[in-house]
């Protein structure tokens, strides 16, 4: 029964509802779909018959197979996807100082800034001072560094690789200068084009930069470069701080970098990391680490505090903290202070240290019996899959080095015993329980550790490794696949050369597939992570982003990863220049996927205010991948928050949203291009949120009634029917539906 209509106002008249259309050609789903397509719970809005071009066609090798799945059978099949693969990259994670460094970059809600041109020459990553400043270890070297740069827009910083020299000149970037009461900002400036070709347009003015001094380009012509940046920040009132090897660079003075004590690292960072745990913690833990009344937040006390209280420590005896690098001494550290929340006491962390793991896997790789020695390799890269499928490829891999065919198959179920105990493996029912019983390493960093010292020690596995490897990237199993382009990303940190031209170039080539983009891409995210070989995949990034439409498209998933999250900027700007270039359907759908993957709280503004100028640009390609945007946004289960933005930024967020969703629902019309692939789903998300009227926030309220407010005569047809349709099925109360009305017939700005 329907909802009467209060006195006094009458009933808005919307349109009668058109004739059912025609239900929508059944659709293979893939042989990896999810689930059928279900009908859509309201009508779609009536489609106009305007003819102009379509789109250009592609080939069946390049379309995405679940691309006609409804959104959300996707969307739930993508998180499941973004879960593995970030289990997957945390086994992988042995000895990746990105980890450390990650949490040192701020948080401000452009991630990294790109500056400069739309192909840009540079990317500043900034950093959050309060970090720096509770973890520094200061040396002399730090405080030289400090005095040069009081007086100096340009100094040399020569140490090793993996010293701490970058952390040591962001921090002296960061410290007040004399006579001066601002505050200095600092970042780490990554360069795409030889540093002497760095302009103006590329920097902020008055920021300190760490840049990388060590490269190929630098080496070539040193004095040029220094004396560009010398002059940019004449220029720009900048400061540089060059990083250099022990030896220098070119005839400047450069201040020698003094390594931290691995000891304090680990001290400083744990007391950060427990700042606000204290009363999670035993009394001999909170006094052995003076974190009563210790505002770690600032850099005092950090020279006094009395190393010999780590003894006091549960379990720190058996850390051998000396032997690390700084970026090590502070990812144990941060490990650390998990495990005494959780348990008081870390002994249990000796293990998880990098020599430790190495020594392991090697005792566990030099064992005469080639079958437990492929089945450990296995278990390492199939961490978490089925019984039969590690056993499977440990036979696989165990034909390639050539035992033949008696040692590869396990004989019976006291050798999988034998193959688990020697892999220090185990099995246990899957979480989901279809995949019966699966192999789990008791520790999962041993899987990185398997695999760097098979590559790096095994020189006689290597090519029987990367064949088989190359194998499984075949597998008809998507997680499967998955792994292994995970386990061939870590091993490019040890041969990128080797491992490109096996796999990227061939998988990007002339007869690259959707398959094969994926894979990719998933090789690409596990490299990143590698501190030695991330640079150089930043840039193979930036070279596809202009390349071919296969690389294009693997640019475009890379970036719907952790790389694009903590690089918004680079991403977004990415993303454009691909879809500018040439952008069938699907490679829109996967922008609209990858940047839903890299949406936080602290991306969620640059996000909305690039869709929104891809939205106004005119360009089909651009406006319909904001379209599949916002809906995305709007309708994921971990999607846009608009709490996340304080008044200042939604005053800015608001018209743009606004923007976005009246685009959205021009796309979800069929109209034009989008008559072949109309974005019906924008008109089922605002049917959840005008439906869901008492469970809206007044922010998302006033949205959908500006919505309504901005409609034009192409929108208020499609509607008004909605309105009608809502309000038949008792949806849409008569008051809410009356309100929504008026504001349609309000004259327009």
């Amino acid at each position: 029964m329907t909802e009467p209509h209060p006195a006094g106002d009458p009933e808005p008249e919307p349109p009668e509802p058109p004739a059912s259309p025609a239900p929508p050609p059944p659709q293979d789903p893939g042989p990896e779909a999810d689930g059928a397509a279900e009908p859509a719970t309201e009508p779609p809005a009536p489609a106009d018959s305007t003819p102009e071009e379509r789109p250009q066609r592609v080939s069946p090798d390049e379309e995405e197979t679940d691309d006609d799945l409804p959104l959300n059978h996707r969307m739930v099949a993508e998180e499941r996807e973004r879960s593995l693969r970030e289990l997957n990259l945390a086994t992988l994670a042995l000895g990746s100082a990105h980890q450390v460094k990650d949490s040192v970059y701020a948080e401000t809600h452009g991630g990294d800034i790109f500056i400069g041109s739309t192909v840009p020459r540079a990317r500043a990553h900034p950093v959050a001072r309060h970090v720096v400043e509770a973890t520094l270890v200061p040396t002399e070297s730090y405080w030289e560094l400090v005095k040069r740069l009081d007086h100096e827009s340009l100094v040399v910083l020569g140490g090793g690789a993996r010293s701490g020299r970058e952390f040591a000149a962001l921090a002296a970037l960061l410290y007040p200068r004399t006579g001066r009461n601002d505050e200095p900002e600092a970042a780490v400036l990554m360069l795409d084009a030889d540093p002497a070709e760095l302009r103006e347009s590329d920097l902020s003015r008055g920021v300190g930069y760490v840049v990388d001094g060590t490269g190929a380009d630098w080496r070539r012509r040193p004095e040029r470069a220094l004396r560009q940046l010398a002059d940019l920040a004449r220029r720009l009132s900048c400061r540089f701080v060059v990083l250099a090897g022990p030896e220098g660079l070119a005839e400047q003075i450069a201040v020698p970098h003094d390594r931290p004590e691995p000891e304090r690292v680990f001290a400083r960072w744990l007391r950060h990391g427990l700042r606000d745990q204290a009363g999670a913690l035993p009394a001999g833990v909170v006094a052995a680490l003076g974190l009563d009344g210790h505002d770690s937040t600032r850099s005092t006390g950090y020279d006094t505090f009395d190393l010999a209280l780590l003894a006091k420590l549960p379990g720190y005896e058996k850390l051998d903290v000396a032997e690390l690098t700084p970026g090590e001494s502070a990812r144990l550290a941060r490990e650390a202070a998990k495990v005494l929340v959780r348990k008081g006491d870390l002994a249990s962390l000796s293990e998880l240290q990098p020599r430790q793991l190495r020594e392991k896997a090697q005792r566990l790789l030099d064992d005469r019996d080639v079958a437990l020695v492929c089945f450990t390799l296995s278990a390492a890269v199939l961490n978490g899959l089925s019984v039969v499928t590690v056993t499977r490829a440990a036979a696989g891999l165990a034909e390639l080095i050539g035992t033949g065919g008696e040692g590869a198959e396990p004989r019976s179920w006291a050798w999988l015993e034998k193959a688990l105990d020697h892999a220090e493996a185990e099995t246990e029912e899957s979480e989901s329980g279809d995949k019966g019983r699966v192999v789990r390493l008791r520790q999962p960093l041993m899987a990185a550790a398997i695999l760097e010292v098979a590559w790096r020690e095994g020189q006689s596995i290597r090519d029987p490794l990367q064949a088989w490897l190359s194998y499984l990237s075949e597998h008809p199993q998507r997680e499967v696949r998955i792994k292994a382009a995970h386990a061939i990303g870590r091993l490019a940190a040890f041969d990128f050369d080797v491992i490109d031209h096996a796999f990227l170039r061939k998988w990007s080539g002339a007869k690259a597939t959707w398959q094969t983009r994926w894979l990719a891409a998933w090789t690409l995210e596990a490299g990143a992570r590698v501190e030695e070989i991330a640079p150089l995949i930043t840039r193979r990034l930036a070279d596809w982003s202009k390349g071919t439409r296969a690389q294009r498209s693997i640019v475009v998933k890379a970036y719907g990863s952790w790389i694009g999250e903590q690089r918004v900027e680079e991403a977004m700007n990415a993303f454009r220049r691909v879809l500018v270039k040439e952008a069938p359907p699907y490679m829109q759908e996967a922008v609209a996927r990858s940047v839903t993957e890299i949406l936080t709280p602290a991306s969620a503004a640059p996000i909305l205010a690039h869709a929104d100028e891809w939205a106004r640009l005119g360009s089909w390609q651009l406006s319909r991948t904001a379209a599949l945007v916002l809906t995305r946004l709007v309708v994921a289960a971990g999607g846009l928050r608009v709490e996340w933005f304080d008044s200042a930024e939604w005053a800015l967020a608001r018209p743009r949203l606004v923007r976005l969703w009246v685009s959205a629902l021009a796309h979800g019309l069929g109209r034009g291009f989008s008559a072949e692939r109309p974005v019906i789903e924008a008109w089922s998300a605002l049917t959840a949120w005008v439906t869901g009227w008492a469970d809206l926030d007044e922010r998302r309220r006033g949205v959908v009634e500006e919505v309504f407010r901005l409609s034009d005569s192409a929108l208020d047809a499609p509607l008004r029917m909605h309105m009608k349709h809502w309000y038949l099925r008792e949806e849409l109360s008569a008051d809410l539906a009356r309100h929504l009305d008026r504001l349609m017939k309000e004259p327009k700005a």
